[in-house]
């Protein structure tokens, strides 16, 4: 299977360095393209490099570019209502911290955008449905844009979940506002691009991503109601996609989509949990069309996405909110191969140099070796710094594993010996 990379469309051939500058990483697929990683933990887990608290509260993930470390997090210095970027050295030592935007009044309060590193500027989204621009070297603030304002946005239950997609010296914000559903800023200013006219439904708490097939170009983004296809030079939809009730067979649709889509060779997956289950869809050639090829029902995964590895997609599906198997589905036929519990929940994944890592939400982190029948550990430990959900991604990066816990960032050695 060969991948879509959008390496020479944002970042440039540095970022083939390992640096994971956004979002799942350079491919925003959580595929970290690192190699000579350890194959196998020993009984306590592989080595802590250094742990840091005072990040802030948040489920987002680290990036990491060059010499510095980049994380959100609320609750910094006493500033409840504040989101802030902190800046760290690869030694732990915090460089800067800067206030970006406003926390979300609702519920689950904690930061969950990832940063999106470009050069020398950051873009993040905070909870409130603001965008903004800072400086990476200093953290100033370069400009702010209230986006949910201007387009009348309306978040989901627990405020706007996103990680800034930037492209085509544009950086969008998924609105699902009343003057419009999605909104491109340019990156040099925050002026706008473009709009999309509205759509029905409130915001998700997807993160779009930018494909090409034949020398054409489109975003795939989601609200609550929709998959949909951007035309990414002027916001035209393309295309969208529904959850029916004849795909759904009887689930109650709730809308509740937070699982970033994964393309491979014209095909696009997506999931939703809540027993809804996951969708596969054919791109046409030209990216004009897309039509329902099959439907998991195994794999309805809640928030912890997915990765695909010789030709199997892997994730965690939805038990209940509490509750969940890990499991394995064809690429090509949606076949489950398996599914069995780890963790002693549901959590979230990443894959780098053939191995799954594998972040349970009772904390428990696990090296899996991926088979198609079932779910080989080779090692495994318990985060026990921290506090709050367990719902970080990891994050795998110049042979260091990046594991969030709430107001806590942990760097642990995996470089093979």
């Amino acid at each position: 299977m060969r991948y879509l990379t959008i390496l020479g469309l944002m970042f440039g051939v540095a970022a083939f360095a390992a640096d994971s500058p956004q979002w799942q990483g350079v491919n925003r697929n959580a595929d970290f393209p690192e190699s000579n990683l350890l194959k196998a933990w020993p009984p306590e887990g592989p080595k802590l490099l250094w742990s840091r608290e005072g990040i802030g509260s948040g489920y987002s993930s680290a990036v990491t570019v060059g010499d510095r470390i980049y994380v959100t997090g609320n609750n910094v210095k006493g500033e409840k209502r504040k989101e802030f970027l902190t800046a760290l050295d690869h030694s732990g030592k915090i460089i800067y911290q800067t206030p970006y935007g406003s926390v979300t009044p609702k519920s689950y309060s904690d930061v969950r955008t990832t940063p999106t590193v470009l050069g020398n500027d950051i873009f993040v989204i905070s909870g409130a449905g603001e965008v903004a621009s800072l400086d990476a070297a200093s953290g100033k603030l370069n400009w702010s844009v209230d986006a949910a304002g201007l387009t009348e946005g309306q978040p989901g239950a627990w405020g706007f979940a996103e990680s800034p997609l930037v492209f085509d010296g544009k950086v969008l914000f998924t609105a699902s506002g009343k003057k419009a559903s999605f909104i491109a800023f340019n990156i040099k200013d925050g002026s706008v691009a473009w709009q999309t006219p509205p759509l029905a439904g409130p915001a998700a708490y997807v993160s779009p991503i930018l494909i090409t097939q034949n020398g054409k170009k489109i975003i795939v983004g989601l609200n609550s109601k929709y998959v949909v296809g951007l035309d990414p030079g002027t916001g035209k939809i393309i295309w969208k996609f529904e959850y029916t009730d004849d795909i759904t067979q009887g689930a109650k649709i709730r809308g509740i989509n937070a699982v970033t889509p994964i393309w491979i060779d014209g095909f696009l997956f997506t999931s939703t949990g809540y027993d809804v289950g996951g969708v596969m869809l054919k791109l046409s050639p030209d990216l004009g069309k897309a039509e329902l090829v099959w439907v998991s029902k195994d794999l309805d995964i809640h928030h912890g996405g997915a990765v695909v590895y010789g030709g199997v997609i892997y994730g965690a599906n939805w038990i209940g909110n509490e509750k969940g198997n890990w499991v394995g589905v064809d690429w090509k036929s949606g076949k489950t191969l398996f599914e069995q519990p780890w963790g002693q929940n549901k959590g979230s994944i990443s894959l780098s140099d053939g191995m799954l890592y594998c972040y349970s939400e009772r904390g428990a982190v696990g090296l899996i070796k991926p088979a198609k029948d079932k779910f080989e550990a080779a090692g495994e430990f318990q985060v026990k710094l921290g506090e709050g959900q367990h719902w970080a991604h990891p994050v795998i990066s110049n042979q260091v594993l990046y594991i969030r816990h709430g107001n806590h960032l942990m760097a642990y050695d995996v470089k093979g010996e």
